[in-house]
């Protein structure tokens, strides 16, 4: 191919020595309409530049002045060379997201008419970058696409790109398969050899096979510094090889070894990129590490200094407290990593001097991290990757949070305070957020859009996919299922972009909450005089209540250590779900205990009595109105100060994902939609449900529609429930935390996650009367992966769910008076409240059913507004209505009749 343009020079030649300028070709070439000698020919001016700026500034403007797009193989072919010169160049002067874009727009030709050579200068460099981004899907759908093409001598870069994907994603055994098979290659050059052992060395030393990795990562400086003729490649193998060598010696605490490697890396990393260039900032951020592990935290501020120089170049840093402005930043993780690593260091500072200037500094630090983390989230397509950014946020929220709680302490500045807030509510249940956010901008549009019709289809072809992976009878094909699974979600991904083009208003479905309005937060989710917002934060080390009354007061203390915490909440669940009820004065000291450390008297006013809480990690599996809000012990159930007999609480999945749903939109009459698969034959093995046609029949005040047995399936569910605003499932459910297999029954097939994320909801409530249904995978960063997530994903306002097995005899009784309330016009949380406290105080339930097992596990989530409920046609009264008057009637005649006859 390079020679071919080789030829194509000499033959453009005269043009070079007329010196034709930018303007002239384009005139000269736009007047014969030659599209593919305009590209070429400035392809070539670029060529024999050396300078990338300049280079760059001839492709932009060739491709800016294009009049036309291309119409056949030969000028997509130019325009696919000039983008990937640009992304060549791009990335050399460390702008990787500008990079893919022109990468894309070369694949997008490349898609049409099918270049040859595109394994080398498309696919493995942008596979490279979309593993940097932490698009590792994405990635993966690319490879699988790059293997079709892919020539052997092609083949170990692809493994070894491959592999970088799960490595990302710290799954580390699975990249050492795809390192392996790269070094299995016959015929491996040298090259390839060294990077793939790079690559396993990598993986063995997060795997924490320590010595191993120093073995394999012996091999690879070996073999690459054996080279004779080391180009750019191979020099960058090897700035990547001291590199982890350093790091490797930091962690067992060689300190002047880890510096002699690094020092060798930032050498051969000069020699390939110069010192303005993401790789560069790389090596300064494992420089900085090795001393701030040391405690030197200036020496540390000067290297996390240099890793933010090398990517912002406007930055010069005058003192140990320079920051870059908010403008300069962009989406690049280096940025977050180097501003998160230097407020860690700045921290230590404070810790020497105690000068709150470092503190302040250090948590500004924080918030521009989290600024350019937010800005890289919305860049990627992939949810897979969002939850891996998220998780990663996760770890640096810990650390910000703690310092601005120091900062907030020595203070007391309610600024501090709602910045850290502000900050964990753009870091909790971010994807879902997405999700109802983009709910509800497509109410909005044209339903009936091939586009909007086409997204559907493929959030089912998905789940299609992703079901058929998990009942796979062995490895080979659940990987061929989820390869499929992962190719739709490309295409589904480019299917947003278009709706994004299409309908600009889309696009903003992806905005992050910029800041909390706490004052639209007391007027929109604080109705109630008496009422508080409360929020946890759960850390590795610390867990952390955030408050704000309807008044306006703000609190925020530390509960305490988490793992201790973790404990005694696990000990509380254990009791609560003990069916015997055999302890009461037992369970009342425990949860009394538990209850006055999540939530302090001084944080709760006595005249509280409506709580909007967003629980956090393990706390989401515990119900907090079953925990006991006084001291003093009883003797009976019925007579324990439960906290639900307080308050009344809204659980929610953040403040963010609250305001949202209440702006959804549900149909205008409030109908009900029941299914009940009772099983009776032990349908699929599963138990029979002795009280779910009872529960669903004796729901009453509503129109409804009732499906029971054989008609309760998930095919008519899936047809029927866009239309409803109510729906109630009376079945079976579970949560595989283990295998993330959450999913409900339904009469013929079992409905996952990925089944119930494809629907498209409008319902104000769910009622998900089955167990576990509240429970499900935790991930790090987003929350709980359960089927009342799903539910609220799919466009729900808000749900019902459980906690564990419940009792299906008490749930029947529990929902009986939930909706007896919901009728009476009480809000969702309230008439779920007040069900418990009717159930308690029931004196026809056995006093040991009133233990928690039985009531609490009904839990609401979600907005919290009352609904107004559409009576059933009144059909039993016309009908005798129109018998009534037929019999009038009858007589009336018949009477006439008589009448005339005697006269």
């Amino acid at each position: 191919m390079f020679f071919n343009r080789f030829l194509l020079l000499l033959a453009l030649l005269t043009f070079s020595c007329f010196a034709f300028s930018q303007q002239d070709s384009l005139v000269h070439f736009r007047s014969r309409n030659q599209l593919a000698n305009y590209l070429r020919f400035n392809w070539d001016r670029q060529n024999a530049l050396e300078d990338p700026n300049q280079a760059l500034v001839i492709l932009d403007q060739s491709i800016k002045k294009l009049w036309r797009t291309p119409k056949n193989a030969l000028e997509a072919e130019e325009l696919l060379w000039a983008q990937l010169s640009r992304a060549d160049y791009l990335f050399q002067l460390g702008k990787v997201l500008e990079s893919v874009q022109a990468y894309e727009e070369a694949l997008r030709w490349h898609k049409r008419y099918h270049f040859p050579e595109m394994v080398e200068y498309l696919y493995k460099p942008l596979i490279a970058h979309y593993t940097r981004l932490g698009e590792n899907e994405k990635a993966r759908v690319l490879y699988d696409q790059a293997l079709k093409e892919a020539g052997q001598e092609s083949l170990p870069g692809l493994y070894n790109n491959l592999g970088v994907t799960y490595w990302n994603e710290s799954r580390n055994a699975e990249a050492l398969i795809y390192f392996a098979k790269g070094l299995q290659i016959e015929g491996l050059s040298p090259a390839k050899k060294g990077l793939l052992c790079l690559s396993e060395a990598r993986s063995r030393f997060e795997l924490g096979q320590s010595s191993r990795a120093s073995e394999v990562l012996k091999k690879a400086l070996h073999t690459l510094e054996s080279i004779p003729q080391k180009d750019q490649d191979i020099l960058d193998y090897l700035a990547g090889a001291y590199t982890l060598q350093g790091a490797m010696y930091r962690q067992s605490g060689a300190y002047a070894l880890a510096e002699k490697a690094l020092t060798r890396a930032l050498q051969l990393a000069r020699k390939v990129y110069g010192t303005q260039h993401r790789e560069y900032g790389k090596i300064n951020l494992e420089y900085a590490n090795v001393f701030l592990q040391k405690g030197q935290a200036e020496q540390a501020i000067h290297f996390f200094d240099a890793a933010l120089t090398a990517v912002i170049p406007l930055y010069k840093p005058i003192s140990p407290t320079s920051l870059p402005e908010g403008k300069h930043l962009y989406e690049e993780n280096t940025l977050y990593e180097a501003l998160a690593g230097k407020a860690e260091a700045l921290a230590l500072l404070y810790k020497k001097n105690h000068s709150l200037h470092y503190l302040e500094v250090a948590f500004h630090c924080h918030q521009l991290a989290q600024q350019v983390e937010l800005s890289l989230r919305n860049t990627l397509q992939f949810e897979s990757s969002k939850l891996s950014l998220l998780a990663y946020s996760r770890k640096r929220m810990e650390s910000a949070i703690a310092i601005a709680f120091d900062l907030y302490t020595q203070t007391n500045h309610t600024r501090i305070l709602q910045n850290a807030w502000t900050m964990l509510e753009q870091n909790k249940a971010a994807v879902l957020l997405e999700a109802v956010q983009e709910n509800r901008i497509k109410q909005a549009l044209n339903t009936g859009d091939t586009l909007l019709l086409k997204e559907i289809r493929f959030k089912k072809q998905i789940a299609w996919f992703e079901n058929a992976a998990l009942s796979a009878d062995n490895n080979s094909l659940n990987k061929n299922y989820l390869r499929q699974a992962n190719q739709i979600r490309d295409a589904l991904a480019d299917v947003k972009k278009q709706l994004t083009k299409k309908y600009p208003a889309y696009a903003h479905y992806k905005d992050q909450l910029a800041a909390l309005d706490f004052d639209k937060i007391r007027s929109r989710l604080l109705d109630q005089q008496e009422g508080m917002v409360l929020e946890f934060f759960v850390g590795a080390d610390q867990t952390y209540l955030f408050g704000m009354s309807e008044a306006g007061q703000f609190s925020w203390v530390k509960i305490g250590s988490s793992k201790t915490l973790h404990a005694e909440v696990g000990q509380v669940l254990r009791l609560i779900q003990d069916k015997t009820g055999y302890d009461v004065q037992h369970y009342q000291q425990i949860a009394w205990q538990l209850f006055s450390k999540l939530v302090p008297k001084r944080l709760i006013p006595s005249s509280c009595t409506s709580i909007v809480l967003i629980p956090d990690a393990w706390l989401s599996a515990l119900p907090f109105e079953a925990l006991v809000s006084s001291e003093k012990t009883v003797a009976r159930w019925s007579q324990v100060p439960f906290w639900c007999r307080q308050v009344q609480v809204q659980y929610g999945y953040s403040l963010g994902i609250l305001m949202s749903q209440q702006d959804l939109q549900t149909p205008k009459k409030a109908c009900l939609l029941a299914f009940a698969p009772e099983f009776v034959q032990n349908e699929r093995g599963l138990t029979p449900l002795r009280n779910s046609k009872i529960e669903v029949e004796q729901i009453k005040g509503i129109t409804k529609r009732v499906f029971f047995n054989s008609d309760a399936s998930w095919q008519y569910f899936a047809e029927n429930a866009p239309k409803y605003s109510i729906l109630h499932l009376a079945t079976h459910a579970s949560a595989d935390t283990l295998r993330n297999t959450a999913g409900i029954e339904f009469y013929e097939r079992r409905a996952s996650l990925s089944d119930i994320y494809a629907l498209s909801l409008q319902a104000d409530l769910v009622c998900l009367s089955a167990c576990q249904s509240g429970l499900g995978e935790w991930r790090e960063g987003e929350g709980v992966m359960s089927l009342a997530r799903a539910f609220a994903y799919a466009g729900t306002k808000g749900l019902v769910a459980t906690l564990w097995s419940v009792n299906e005899a008490a749930s029947s009784t529990l929902f009986d008076s939930f909706y007896a309330h919901l009728r009476s016009g009480q809000r969702k949380s309230v008439a779920l409240n007040q069900a418990k406290i009717d159930y308690l105080d029931n004196p026809d339930i056995p006093v040991f059913h009133k233990a928690p097992y039985y009531w609490a596990a009904l839990t609401y989530i979600g907005e919290d507004s009352a609904i107004a409920m559409q009576a059933p046609f009144p059909v039993a009264w016309v009908l005798g209505g129109i018998a009534l008057l037929g019999l009038v009637l009858y007589i009336y005649l018949k009477k006439g009749k008589l009448i005339g006859f005697w006269f």
